[in-house]
């Protein structure tokens, strides 16, 4: 199933999964400040833009993001980053950041009703693959590090006629699950198409 989502076709919308991906990988501190201040004066050349221990999340962001960049991936299998080329560093962070600021808009703000399906099947296509498949109980619980990619997949589960909650029980920002076994079925079968 996974394999399913990391190599299926590249929708209408990369940047969703681009952009959910980074919020949840990418560098952050002091480490996202040396990176900004080794693109401008200077330093290797790929500069990592976001860190995962799936190679199947790497493969995937590196191919969502082609159309912006030529991104690799480096390191090792299970222990790896996506890096794009140092020139290219500060644009792609605005591109990702502007991107975010958008879909967040669009799946947050309760003034506006978002309907584009093939954009919510994007942020379910990468959520699964960042966080793995249901549980044992047919379930679907993840905890995302940023606050508002919660509400942003919860909406994006009720455009495609899902349930997904908040949920509270796991530490740090509220995470999502989905209980009814056939609304993980219904979101997978969406996001694999």
């Amino acid at each position: 199933m996974l394999s399913a989502l990391a190599q299926g076709t590249v929708g209408r919308h990369p940047f969703a999964e681009a952009t959910l991906a980074w919020q949840c990988l990418r560098p952050r501190g002091g480490e996202a400040a040396e990176l900004d201040k080794a693109a401008r004066r200077g330093g290797p050349s790929y500069l990592p833009i976001a860190y995962t221990g799936d190679d199947l999340v790497a493969g995937r962001l590196v191919r969502v993001l082609t159309g912006l960049t030529w991104p690799v991936v480096a390191g090792q299998p299970g222990d790896c980053w996506i890096g794009v080329p140092r020139g290219d560093y500060h644009r792609v962070q605005r591109a990702l950041s502007g991107t975010w600021r958008q879909y967040r808009k669009d799946f947050t703000d309760p003034s506006t009703t978002p309907t584009d399906h093939s954009a919510a099947a994007a942020l379910w296509r990468m959520a699964f693959l960042l966080h793995g498949g249901p549980t044992g109980t047919g379930a679907f619980h993840l905890r995302t590090p940023v606050p508002e990619a919660g509400d942003m997949l919860r909406r994006a589960a009720h455009i495609l006629l899902a349930t997904a909650t908040a949920d509270p029980s796991v530490p740090g920002p509220p995470g999502v699950i989905i209980a009814n076994s056939a609304d993980v079925r219904r979101l997978l079968t969406i996001a694999i198409a």
